[in-house]
């Protein structure tokens, strides 16, 4: 094993692992409950029309891809140490691009909700899904400029055999030169002047044509508060960049403690805002939590119901065997769609099922019953107690329990109401 990794049971060992472990179960709860988000979004097309959610997921799925990779960086800058310089460029582009996405992210966003509020006519021209989606596009090629200046900087001044190389895979280590600082910083000052003059721009326009308003001040004022919540988001975000200022000055006053100074710095700059600036956007708008609660107790109550649900007690009807019970499985199924997604295409389909299937059923029901009184024929008792049968059918039996979709059906009228 290479002497620079920690050895078992040497002095930092223990720390070295306690450390990882902290970081890695940080990140993976960021990545569960952004993951959830996404869940939510994917499982409700009332989402997909809304250029604010389509917004709002892509910054959730910006955090969880960062976090998994700057964790990644993070373990590896301890547990593996020599890494191939042409894999480490990639990750740090990768994390560079996507630290990047999140203030230009939050700036789209302030500026959907000044345009919904301000020009209120031109917001379903302006603020369209595949206009939504070419911004999400630019912001992708914004945000990637800068990881790439850094490697093409990296090219320039070293030669090209550098890539076939291993090295200590850091941003810090590998972008050291005197260019990539004066990049930095004119990259950070760029950047956070232009968002920050955004969020500033539309929050006092908004504050202005909130006051304004005779009618409909409720919605202003819910979009001012949201502006200042992306301000509030902005905030959390450039504490990453406080990040090396905060090491420097820790530093100097507890020279002793710098382990511990980079860790916790790491963890209250970079990965704890991750946690909590979807979180403030997620939980405060009601639509989401309402189908979140919605699809999450429905998972639940099924996947209990379903373990605990008692045999079939009797076998199906004759005529519903076969392909007839195939049938029978497409049409609930198209049904349990409609209901799910409301879409006219789904209800028409389930309809059209219904009307092939009524009539099947019917043909097979009148066969059956034609080859029972052909086979009776011989017998006058059997004959005429089928015959008796079909004109006095006996009532269905109650059923012996309840199904997931009573359960599921209950709990969205109790959501309803709330």
């Amino acid at each position: 094993m290479n002497s620079s990794i920690l050895q078992l049971g040497s002095p930092g060992f223990e720390e070295f692992v306690i450390r990882n472990c902290v970081i890695v179960l940080f990140g993976f709860t960021i990545i569960c409950i952004n993951g959830m988000f996404i869940f939510t979004f994917f499982k409700s097309p009332v989402f997909y029309q809304d250029p604010r959610y389509i917004l709002y997921v892509h910054l959730v799925m910006n955090d969880m891809l960062m976090v998994g990779v700057t964790v990644t960086l993070y373990v590896m800058t301890f547990a593996c140490q020599n890494v191939n310089v042409l894999f480490c460029c990639m990750l740090l582009i990768i994390a560079s691009t996507t630290h990047k996405n999140t203030p230009l992210n939050l700036a789209g966003m302030a500026l959907e909700r000044y345009i919904a509020i301000c020009k209120p006519l031109h917001h379903p021209h302006i603020c369209t899904v595949h206009r939504t989606y070419i911004l999400i596009g630019l912001i992708w090629g914004v945000g990637c400029i800068p990881g790439l200046v850094d490697l093409v900087i990296a090219i320039i001044i070293n030669p090209f055999s550098i890539f076939n190389t291993v090295t200590y895979c850091a941003s810090a280590f590998l972008y050291s030169s005197v260019y990539h600082e004066d990049k930095n910083k004119a990259v950070q000052g760029i950047y956070m002047s232009f968002v920050w003059v955004i969020i500033v721009f539309t929050y006092c326009r908004v504050l202005l044509t909130a006051r304004k308003m005779s009618t409909d001040k409720a919605s202003a004022k819910k979009a001012q508060s949201t502006i200042l919540l992306h301000a509030v988001q902005l905030l959390l975000c450039m504490l990453s960049y406080a990040t090396p200022v905060l090491d420097i000055i820790l530093v100097l006053i507890l020279p002793a403690h710098r382990k511990n100074i980079v860790f916790f710095n790491y963890l209250l700059t970079n990965i704890l805002p991750r946690l909590l600036s979807p979180l403030i956007y997620g939980v405060r708008d009601q639509t989401f939590i309402k189908h979140m609660r919605k699809y999450l107790l429905r998972r639940i109550l099924i996947v209990k119901i379903e373990s605990g649900r008692p045999a079939r007690s009797s076998s199906p009807a004759p005529w519903l065997m076969g392909v007839l019970g195939s049938n029978r499985q497409e049409l609930r199924k198209a049904e349990r769609r409609w209901r799910k997604l409301q879409l006219n295409s789904d209800l028409h389909s389930s309809q059209s099922l219904l009307s092939k299937f009524s009539l099947k059923v019917t043909a097979t029901k009148s066969s059956v019953y034609r080859g029972k009184l052909e086979a009776s024929a011989s017998d006058p008792r059997k004959f005429f107690n089928i015959f008796s049968s079909l004109l006095n059918p006996p009532p269905p039996p109650p059923p012996c329990s309840l199904t997931p979709e009573d359960f599921v059906t209950f709990v969205e009228k109790i959501l309803s109401f709330n």
